[in-house]
């Protein structure tokens, strides 16, 4: 690829997997979005961070875990943030 290439087509594109215990690399551009939205889905993930669902789902089940969202309970597969 020559440097004419769009920087945003390799955003989000690692060649490296994450193991047990590893967060991804854009963990933290993920709880950005969410904490600016104050909700977050798997396909707005997608489209924010030029990802796969496979990818997204990891990551937000990384953001449960690091009680950053929670999912709401009327609408399945929509996660909203923690409120303190």
């Amino acid at each position: 690829l020559g440097d004419d290439t769009p920087q945003r087509l390799f955003v989000g594109r690692s060649t490296s997997r994450q193991g047990d215990g590893e967060f991804d690399p854009l963990i933290e551009q993920a709880a950005e979005v969410a904490r600016t939205d104050g909700a977050l889905t798997r396909t707005r993930l997608m489209s924010l961070l030029h990802i796969g669902y496979g990818r997204a789902a990891r990551i937000v089940d990384q953001l449960v875990s690091m009680r950053v969202l929670h999912e709401i309970a009327d609408t399945p597969g929509t996660y909203s943030t923690m409120r303190s």
